[in-house]
């Protein structure tokens, strides 16, 4: 599933806001999309400007087919310490 994730960074002193494309098996909890949004911003967000959105017909093949950056969440933390909550994998292409 393909998702559209904004935020605006701290301090910004306009409504401007960044966004980045993201995959994920399911809809991502609260905590996994901070943790991209951190790592992709690193720490310069606004954590309540966060949003996410579900692009349904959208190919991430194609996306990084036309030289656009697509991350993938990675699977939340299990309770016996596997899985990792806070790191994305870039998923792209260079030509």
């Amino acid at each position: 599933m393909l998702f559209l994730i904004s935020y605006r960074k701290k301090h910004a002193s306009s409504k401007t806001r960044k966004s980045f494309f993201a995959e994920h098996d399911v809809e991502p909890s609260v905590e996994q999309i901070q943790a991209l949004v951190n790592n992709v911003s690193r720490g310069d967000f606004a954590e309540k400007t966060l949003a996410l959105q579900k692009c349904p017909g959208f190919d991430t093949d194609d996306l990084i087919k036309a030289g656009i950056t697509v991350l993938r969440f990675e699977p939340e933390a299990k309770p016996d310490g596997t899985g990792a909550a806070h790191e994305a994998a870039t998923r792209s292409e260079t030509r």
